[in-house]
């Protein structure tokens, strides 16, 4: 079991995904050596092969990060059989977690966001924003405040008739050291179980709300050297790209995907308050939860 990613139970309603941890003999062996196109190739800093994306001729697709793992994903998405090269590095659940999974959840018709959730008040409430802005500090700080967390990282949607319901993600958040100080003077006992640390930071187990529920407010988080409070703006008709910017996994680009990518951000502009939220640059996470949580309420 890879730690962090919780088994499905009848009724509960996630979408079933077959984890099944192999070889990459059996992988090699398993893919065609003619009849598939490159679709992605990404190279390292340092100019290095770091992940490629391939896709057969039955729709099977092979991610590949260099160093970590292979993973060979179903065209249905039900399926992901993972060889990692070193069963005792984290590095290859997180590439799991964070890559193949979010490429099955296409597959199987949800839509992945860059972005971090919570359950605040029985509802759905999600962070996006660039790099930095906050999204997962935010969620763990409302945590610490009786939230309940969804996701840290990527955040799946699935489009309904009364618009978008949230999944909970890896039961796996990764805290940087000093992040872990401005949540808690309490240590990562506070956020969770310590699974593993390295001298980038600790990766915590924690305890998530696995019920699908619907995304009630969607904030928009963007960094400002200009404001010293921060500041919230309903977005009565955002612009499309501000949530087409936060999508997750841009390898697959059929044009059925690319509908239904923007019908999920027309639904979640319609059914969900979506809040451009300006922040001081400086402003730790905690004051930011707490300003948060008191616009949410007014938002009942």
């Amino acid at each position: 079991m890879v730690p962090g990613l919780l088994p499905t139970a009848p009724g509960d309603g996630r979408r079933p995904c077959l984890l099944e941890l192999t070889d990459r003999a059996e992988l090699d062996a398993d893919w065609p050596t003619c009849d598939t196109v490159a679709v992605l190739r990404q190279r390292s800093p340092a100019g290095g092969r770091a992940m490629d994306a391939d896709r057969d001729a039955y729709g099977r697709w092979r991610a590949h990060m260099h160093g970590v793992a292979v993973c060979l994903v179903e065209a249905d998405g039900t399926r992901v059989r993972c060889a990692p090269d070193d069963p005792e590095s984290p590095k290859w659940g997180r590439f799991l977690a964070g890559q193949a999974l979010p490429l099955a959840a296409v597959l199987q018709g949800l839509e992945p966001f860059h972005a971090s959730a919570v359950t605040l008040d029985g509802r759905a409430v999600g962070f996006v924003g660039s790099s930095y802005a906050g999204k997962t500090t935010v969620a763990l700080a409302l945590v610490l405040r009786g939230a309940r967390l969804v996701t840290d990282d990527v955040l799946v949607v699935e489009a309904g008739d009364h618009g978008v319901r949230a999944h909970a993600g890896a039961a796996i958040t990764n805290v940087r050291h000093d992040t872990v100080r401005l949540l808690s003077d309490r240590g990562v006992e506070a956020l969770g179980r310590e699974v593993s640390r390295d001298e980038h930071g600790v990766r915590l187990a924690v305890e998530l709300d696995r019920t699908p529920r619907p995304l009630a407010i969607l904030y928009y988080l963007e960094r400002r050297l200009d404001r010293d409070a921060p500041a919230f703006e309903t977005l009565r008709a955002p612009d499309p790209r501000l949530l087409l910017g936060a999508s997750f996994n841009l390898a697959v680009q059929a044009p059925a995907r690319l509908a239904r990518q923007l019908d999920v951000c027309w639904r979640i502009a319609r059914t969900a308050a979506v809040v451009r939220t300006l922040v001081p640059a400086g402003l730790g996470p905690v004051p930011l939860a707490r300003a948060i949580q008191r616009d949410a309420r007014e938002r009942r």
